[in-house]
């Protein structure tokens, strides 16, 4: 039987570096602490939120629009791998909205194609229904990422940046969606969340399938004859915990598939953080992971968890953490931005938009 949804604890630790943002939330899904009770059933710990890491998405829309001004072409749309539950590939689209505002004679967002994939088929049966669960903190922190960008570029009308209008919300369960949910032991509901049904019209550029990004790459190459886009984030570390050499490969296909002018977006997993950020963060962590284990074994005792989590101590984590960026550079892809940019909030990092060479 699935996992009854009050036994679900809020997001704690992801890849035992850092905790959710305030904005996270579980894919219908569970964090490194709770996995063993998904794994039977194939379902990987992972968090998303709605416009995730809008300081590195929101210039990327408005890079790719620059790059590809007519739009992208169909037998090369945007890749979007590990795409969880849609929100990603959704808040993508809805970037390339947004920007294409700021310039009367822009293409529409439908000329930007997306083709959005995951691994587990769970989460892409739901994305291809067109729902998503969301709670307020989420749209709130979004619209101020949006309006504060629009400020910055001198949008001509920046009441229209906004997240709201992208959803019509469900007030029960539909009947498909909850046999999807059923069928792969996804949770029906979390706390304060509620869920919602993707427009219509942000829905139309964006696909879903079920692959992993080395397989499809194999069997998919990106075409050669012009640059392309892909956004993968927040994902090498949990490709570096099942293989240690999967991250080398992948990135040496994409470096090779990627043609010069080419886009890559990769998350705040990935970036590189200030050793003090880094030592921080891994004690927070630390001492959240025994807070979520409290919640679903009362009896745990610290010692327990010490145990439990020594790959996990801050003098460990920093230096066994994996340098993405180190192996991006040497597929010869170089970052756009000089620093790591900081969230809307200001209390953490964002990702990566890097071209290739």
């Amino acid at each position: 039987m699935p996992l009854p949804v009050s036994l679900w604890p809020r997001p704690a630790v992801v890849c035992g570096i850092r905790r959710p943002s305030s904005a996270s939330r579980f894919a219908g899904i569970s964090d490194a602490y709770t996995r063993q009770f998904l794994t039977p059933r194939g379902v990987a710990g992972q968090t998303t939120s709605w416009l995730r890491e809008p300081t590195v998405l929101l210039p990327a829309a408005m890079r790719i629009r620059e790059t590809f001004p007519e739009g992208m072409p169909a037998d090369n749309p945007i890749r979007v791998y590990a795409a969880s539950d849609g929100s990603d590939a959704w808040s993508l689209a809805h970037a390339l909205r947004l920007t294409g505002l700021l310039h009367p004679d822009s293409k529409p967002m439908t000329a930007y194609p997306i083709d959005a994939s995951d691994l587990h088929p769970g989460r892409v049966a739901v994305a291809q229904e067109g729902y998503v669960e969301v709670f307020d903190r989420e749209l709130e922190l979004a619209d101020q990422a949006v309006q504060a960008f629009a400020q910055q570029n001198d949008a001509p009308d920046p009441k229209a940046w906004h997240n709201r209008a992208v959803f019509s919300q469900a007030v029960s369960i539909p009947i498909p969606l909850a046999g999807i949910l059923n069928a792969y032991g996804l949770p029906f509901r979390q706390p304060e969340h509620q869920w919602y049904r993707v427009s219509d019209a942000l829905r139309e550029p964006v696909t879903f399938r079920e692959a992993d990004i080395e397989a499809d790459l194999q069997a998919n190459p990106l075409p050669q004859d012009g640059p392309s886009v892909v956004l993968f984030r927040n994902v090498w570390g949990y490709m570096d915990k099942e293989d240690p050499q999967k991250c080398q490969r992948v990135a040496r296909l994409l470096g090779q598939q990627m043609a010069p002018g080419s886009l890559l977006v990769t998350g705040k997993l990935e970036a590189p953080l200030p050793s003090e950020v880094a030592l921080a963060a891994s004690r927070m962590a630390k001492q959240l992971a025994f807070l979520a284990a409290q919640r679903l074994f009362p009896g745990v005792s610290q010692a327990q968890m010490e145990a439990a989590l020594g790959e996990f101590s801050p003098g460990d984590l920093p230096k066994h953490r994996l340098d993405v960026p180190a192996l991006l550079r040497q597929e010869g892809f170089e970052p756009v931005f000089e620093v790591p940019r900081r969230s809307v909030t200001g209390h953490d990092y964002e990702g990566q938009l890097w071209i290739k060479q």
